[in-house]
């Protein structure tokens, strides 16, 4: 969206700052494609719609919230991190995403140097990617390969800092191209690298794992890959790593990702876990393959034959579970109608805190200063329209 002017977005239902609280009867004042000002009074922001200098729109009373964030994402309608050009693939990605109200997403992709940099160079000679994508984020290669799930041997390695040193050498933007990272803490050898993921601020997913409680490093703030799945389970015996972000008691420091299909993880289990964690713990994923919004259908994964049945992603030769074909504003939208989460949460888990955990201190939110990546929505959470701002971050 590209607008000389400033720009007021008025009478609307405003999902406001972190909390997402719903205010009737708000507008909000865009300039240079920053929120400038924002109004809860009707006789203050109505004396701005004969303004000559101010281009606006009317929200018909219409819910304004913050532009999701995915922060695991491997593809959507027929395009991945695999796709030969891959400027291409990011831009139609963030085409679909954004037509679903997903205005920033990082591309996931396995341990691949050669993809990887590939991916980067792409961002760095587009500017209206660098709006979309913080970062990318790696699954492995430092994990267990008894929790690989869908993830192929070749994409596995022991602990090696030399490789990792190769991989913060990718640089966007003159930082390091990985954003987030996942790693097995049990894997011998981890600590080292946990050290410099530390060190370059790159965010610690922990999962593909089978580590047991007691092997959890102490970090200073934790973070899990897809809760409950390809990770050690909550027994009541011997308990894994699953178990963590129900019983640590500093539960502002720990925060997990949570596919919501309801296929990855059973519906009673995500109500479960809503119940148990607080609004500030959970970024809701979509894991999504490129099948995401194309319905069933047969394609090659990791160079093996896989199929799509309309909700998730197999191998075909052992049905193992590879990924989501469902967007997170539709699982959100369908965890709202089954009463698993609230309206208000719809937008914490989906915008407000993926956007804390990747530390984008200036998106996810409605605030004054944040960049102006909104959406509008009808009463049952329908995408009506995007404002997205081709600024990088």
């Amino acid at each position: 969206m590209k607008i000389s002017k400033p720009y007021l977005i008025y009478n609307v239902t405003l999902v406001y700052e972190r909390e997402c609280k719903y205010i009737d009867n708000s507008a909000l004042l865009i300039e240079n494609s920053i929120i400038k000002e924002i109004f809860f009074d009707k006789s203050k922001w109505s004396i701005l719609l004969d303004n000559d200098n101010i281009e606006t729109f009317d929200g018909e009373k219409n819910i304004l919230a913050p532009g999701l964030i995915d922060m695991h994402i491997h593809g959507c309608k027929g395009f991945d991190t695999s796709f030969a050009n891959k400027e291409e693939a990011l831009l139609n990605m963030a085409k679909t995403l954004e037509e679903n109200g997903i205005t920033t997403f990082q591309p996931t992709l396995l341990y691949d140097y050669n993809l990887i940099k590939d991916l980067a160079l792409a961002i760095n000679n587009n500017q209206v990617l660098k709006s979309y994508i913080p970062g990318l984020y790696i699954e492995g290669p430092f994990i267990n390969e008894k929790k690989k799930g869908g993830i192929p041997d070749y994409c596995i390695s022991e602990s090696n800092i030399e490789k990792l040193n190769s991989l913060l050498d990718i640089k966007i933007n003159n930082k390091c191209a990985i954003k987030t990272m996942t790693i097995a803490p049990e894997i011998k050898g981890i600590n080292p690298l946990i050290n410099i993921l530390n060190k370059n601020n790159i965010v610690i997913a922990l999962g593909h794992s089978d580590a047991n409680l007691k092997d959890l490093p102490k970090l200073e703030k934790y973070h899990f890959t897809h809760l409950f799945n390809a990770m050690s389970s909550i027994n009541h015996k011997n308990p894994g790593i699953a178990i963590f972000p129900f019983i640590n008691n500093d539960k502002e420091s720990v925060t997990c990702e949570l596919i919501g299909d309801g296929i990855h993880v059973d519906n009673d289990v995500m109500r479960f876990a809503f119940n148990c964690l607080n609004d500030k713990q959970v970024c809701l994923i979509s894991d999504s393959m490129k099948f995401s919004k194309m319905g069933k259908g047969k394609m090659i994964y990791c160079n093996k034959l896989s199929y799509c049945d309309g909700k998730a992603c197999y191998y075909r030769d052992n049905n193992t579970l590879i990924g989501s074909c469902t967007l997170i504003s539709d699982s959100a939208k369908s965890l709202l109608k089954k009463k698993i989460i609230t309206k208000e949460l719809f937008f914490k888990i989906a915008a407000v805190n993926p956007a804390k955990v990747l530390n984008l201190t200036n998106r996810g939110s409605i605030r004054v200063k944040n960049i102006a990546d909104l959406v509008l929505y009808d009463k049952d959470f329908n995408v009506i329209k995007v404002f997205k701002q081709n600024k990088s971050l």
